[in-house]
């Protein structure tokens, strides 16, 4: 019994040594990490944060420049008798886009008319009035009242003129001698826009613009970008556009 003692402890210890060098055995024969195998086409490198490139295609449209663009919305209530500008048409500033019989531009006529034959009645009798004044026939104060008279008619045929202008209506452009309002172009560009056609009906506070101008020497690419492409997109980003 004493005999197997020893000799079980004996192994025990001969075990324990016997891992114990397998063990040094075996760190003692690790790699270095940092080893590269010049056999094959591998390589080692250093991980990095890289946005990959991304080839994302959109549709969408070229529109003119809202910043220099100019709409023209009716004044005047009438009928649209012509129209000089087509779609896409070049204009020049001042130049007749369009013609409208209006019943406004007859009442604005009639009130010209009016001061016009008022001016000279009041002319007649302020140069009539000096005259007598003259001839010590008319006392100093009807040739002040006259002379007043006088200012005030022509002040309101000034008025009266400027209305007019305004309109774009005078006595002698009305088509078969009925008044009408001409529509001119504000500022020279394109026409890209047309609301109005010969034969159509207009409304002072209608909101529809009738021409809309633009100057195209600058355009705006409207691009529709999909929700889930919007992260992706930074300012400054090279963009190739092709129309189809």
């Amino acid at each position: 019994m004493f005999l197997s003692s020893r000799l079980l402890s004996g192994l025990l210890f001969a075990a324990v040594g016997a891992g114990s060098l397998s063990g040094c055995g075996s760190k003692s024969e690790e790699l270095p990490m940092n080893t590269k195998d010049l056999s094959t086409g591998y390589r080692t490198d250093t991980v990095q944060l890289r946005a990959p490139a991304q080839d994302m295609r959109f549709t969408g449209k070229v529109s003119y420049d809202q910043s220099r663009v100019n709409r023209v919305y009716p004044i005047v209530s009438g009928n649209v008798l012509e129209v000089h500008a087509a779609l896409g048409t070049q204009v020049k500033q001042g130049q007749v886009l369009a013609i409208v019989q209006s019943a406004d531009v007859s009442g604005y006529l009639n009130t010209y008319n009016a001061a016009k034959a008022d001016f000279a009645v009041a002319k007649r009798n302020a140069s009539n009035t000096e005259q007598l004044y003259k001839s010590n026939f008319a006392s100093q104060n009807d040739l002040v009242a006259a002379q007043a008279q006088l200012e005030k008619s022509r002040s309101a045929l000034r008025g009266a003129e400027q209305v007019l202008k305004v309109y774009g209506a005078n006595g002698t452009n009305a088509g078969n001698g009925k008044p009408v309002y001409t529509v001119k172009a504000p500022v020279s560009g394109f026409v890209v826009e047309r609301n109005i056609n010969p034969g159509s009906q207009l409304r002072a506070d209608n909101s529809t613009a009738l021409f809309t101008i633009s100057n195209l020497a600058r355009v705006w690419v409207l691009i529709n970008v999909y929700e889930s492409d919007a992260a992706s997109v930074k300012v400054g980003m090279p963009v190739n556009i092709s129309a189809l």
